[in-house]
Order: structure tokens, then C-alpha cells, then sequence
């Protein structure tokens, strides 16, 4: 009988003690709460602005002529980008009077140089008709750090021949700001 007795209290003080350390363990909690997680996606904004020496339109261009075309480009957006150029250039329009001579034979696009800058880096130096075949390497646009100046210096070298009179040519000039990734 003293067997039964231990061992009923033995038993007793058992689950007395692992109930009370279950509650024991249970006793501490702590939960925080995130609130308000948002995911917002960043803006590619390219402005242009124009900023023109010698014009866009030139007419009387001759052997010797020369001037500069620049662009203000900037990246107001949020995310960081690298700005890419695309020219196309027109097929010249041949305006050669019959009566000149000698006609020369140089073309418009053959005849004008272009140099293409991004701030002081040369991007492309050669001709007009070059141009539209070439690859203009990117430039690095960052966000919030100002205008880079795109520019392009041209001129028609003295030596150009009667081929380009009365000729007309033109470019469209595409900016374009792209991620980067």
C-alpha cells in the first residue's frame, strides 16, 4: 500500500509540476505589426530642351560653313538610365543646276562633317551619311544630377566640289532613355 500511495503521489506532484511549467512557458508573448508595406515603381522622365546655335534649319550652307546644333537633356525621373541616340538620315535631294560646271560629284550627306558630343565626350566624328549607320555608343543619365548637353558641331569642308549645290538633306534626331539594368 505504501507502493500505491508513493507512487499516486509521485504522480501527483508530476503533472502538478508540468502543469504549472506549461504555464510557466506560456506566460511571455510579444507580437509586433508591419504596417503599410508598399511597393511604388521608379520613373524614367527624359526632358529635352533646345538649345540652338546657328540654327536647325540652314539654308546657303557652302564649303567653309560651319555651326552647332545642342540639345539640354536631362533625367528628372527617379531610376538612373543610359540615353541612346538614333539619326535618320534623309535621302539628299538633288538640286544641281545642269549649267554648272564642272558639276563635281560629291553628295550632300558624303559632304558634310558631324562631330556628336555628349558634355565634352565625342560620341561620333565623320559624315552626315555615316551617321545613320554608325552605333553612338550610350551615355550614363543619373538621376538628379542636371542637364548633359548633347551637341552636334558640323561643317562643310572647303575642299567640297559643285556636286552639293542647290542639294537639300535633313536628320530626325530620336532620344531615347532606357532603364538601367
Amino acid at each position: 500500500m505504501l507502493n500505491k500511495r508513493m507512487l499516486l503521489s509521485v504522480l501527483i506532484i508530476g503533472t502538478v509540476a508540468v502543469v504549472a511549467g506549461a504555464g510557466t512557458w506560456a506566460a511571455f508573448s510579444d507580437t509586433e505589426t508591419s504596417n503599410n508595406n508598399t511597393f511604388t515603381a521608379g520613373t524614367l522622365d527624359l526632358t529635352l530642351g533646345q538649345l540652338v546655335t546657328g540654327g536647325v534649319n540652314l539654308a546657303n550652307i557652302y564649303p567653309g560653313a560651319n555651326g552647332t546644333m545642342a540639345w539640354d537633356v536631362e533625367n528628372v525621373g527617379s531610376i538612373n538610365g543610359t540615353l541612346s541616340l538614333a539619326f535618320d538620315v534623309y535621302t539628299p535631294i538633288e538640286g544641281t543646276p545642269s549649267t554648272i560646271t564642272p558639276a563635281g560629284n560629291s553628295t550632300i550627306n558624303e559632304a558634310i562633317h558631324v562631330e556628336v558630343l555628349a558634355g565634352t565626350t565625342s560620341l561620333y566624328s565623320g559624315s552626315l551619311a555615316g551617321l545613320e549607320t554608325s552605333t553612338i555608343p550610350t551615355t550614363a543619365l543619373a538621376t538628379n544630377v542636371g542637364p548633359t548637353t548633347i551637341t552636334i558641331n558640323w561643317d562643310v569642308p572647303i575642299a567640297t566640289d559643285n556636286g552639293i549645290q542647290g542639294d537639300e538633306t535633313g536628320f530626325d534626331l530620336t532620344f531615347t532613355l532606357d532603364q538601367v539594368v
